[in-house]
């Protein structure tokens, strides 16, 4: 168990965030050989060849801070809170970090918190001090500590990142394209959500099973995607593999 938790590290944890079964696969195999890349490192790999975006400056996969995300539970869509930070103590009723931005956050733990891909609770909590954790929680109660798929699923992602004393939101949200245009997208959401977004006209665009980027024109009503907002506009696009979108 142990080995899982010692996974709990930024690279690990957000490569939950585009699992394999949710989008058909990112095409590439993170370093370690062990996870895919999840969906920050695919849209910071395609847009940052230049090293002009926000993406590739801000390398967004290793600087997650804290967000809200929404995920499917028992048929209904939940929105949680991640945490990801430095753990300063545990015990079998609370975990408290330490995020990167100095702040802490104190969250209550039960029996029924899940812990790693096997939902099992370590049996030496105490070796967790000082480790690089994510924890979902909801109301202040952990929910799911770390663990390989903790995010699979979601359907919008709200994220804070912090890198050398600064922040940056940004946002993911997965779903069935309506209609697209050059200058907007439009989406229903996974979790039913409808919205519209307006795509930077520098915004980049990449699709399961094909290396390298593809055409605007390759997004068309019907296919399943993966939105990266920043700054309140598209600035990637990942289009699921077909078999994957009636899967997700």
């Amino acid at each position: 168990m142990l080995a899982l938790l010692v996974k709990y590290k930024l690279t690990a944890i957000s490569a939950a965030l585009l699992g394999v079964a949710g989008m058909g696969g990112l095409g590439v195999a993170a370093a370690s050989g062990a996870l895919p890349l999840n969906a920050l490192q695919a849209f910071q790999a395609q847009q940052g060849a230049t090293g002009n975006t926000a993406s590739a400056r801000w390398g967004l996969a290793r600087h997650i801070l804290h967000g809200a995300v929404v995920l499917p539970e028992n048929g209904a869509w939940i929105t949680y809170t991640l945490d990801v930070g430095r753990v300063t103590s545990v015990s079998a009723t609370a975990i408290s970090l330490t995020r990167a931005d100095g702040s802490g956050v104190t969250l209550t733990v039960s029996p029924a918190t899940r812990w790693g891909q096997r939902a099992q609770a370590p049996k030496d909590l105490a070796r967790l001090a000082g480790r690089e954790v994510a924890v979902l929680s909801l109301n202040g109660a952990a929910v799911h500590v770390g663990g390989r798929g903790i995010l699979k699923g979601f359907a919008y992602a709200d994220l804070t990142l912090y890198r050398n004393g600064q922040t940056r939101e940004i946002q993911l949200d997965r779903g069935v394209v309506r209609s697209v245009s050059a200058t907007q997208i439009s989406l229903t959401r996974a979790d039913g959500v409808i919205l519209t977004l307006t795509l930077s006209p520098h915004a980049r665009y990449r699709q399961a099973g094909v290396s390298g980027p593809v055409a605007a024109s390759a997004v068309q009503a019907g296919e399943y995607v993966t939105l990266l907002v920043v700054n309140h506009q598209v600035t990637g696009v990942r289009i699921a593999a077909a078999t994957s979108a009636s899967a997700a």
